[in-house]
């Protein structure tokens, strides 16, 4: 194997294996484009692993939202929970 070829192998392989975001976040942004979510409100995030920076958020008594933008949610600390 090439050592160019090696080199995309194993970067391919670190990006594929990189920790996805999960928790317990606060929607910081909606633009008014989301009726779904509302500022300040808290929800359960996770990160899709095909779909890098967008996220499945789990909603209290609503179906679960996909697709959407990461940069909308902060992550909360473990005390704010």
């Amino acid at each position: 194997m090439s050592k160019s070829k090696k080199k995309r192998v194993t970067q391919r392989t670190r990006r594929k294996h990189r920790t996805l975001i999960e928790g317990m976040a606060r929607c910081v942004s909606n633009d008014g484009m989301v009726k779904e979510l509302r500022v300040g409100e808290v929800y359960y995030v996770r990160e899709i692993p095909n779909m890098r920076g967008h996220c499945v958020v789990l909603r209290n008594k609503g179906t679960p939202l996909v697709g959407y933008h990461l940069d909308r949610f902060t992550l909360l600390e473990e005390h704010e929970t």
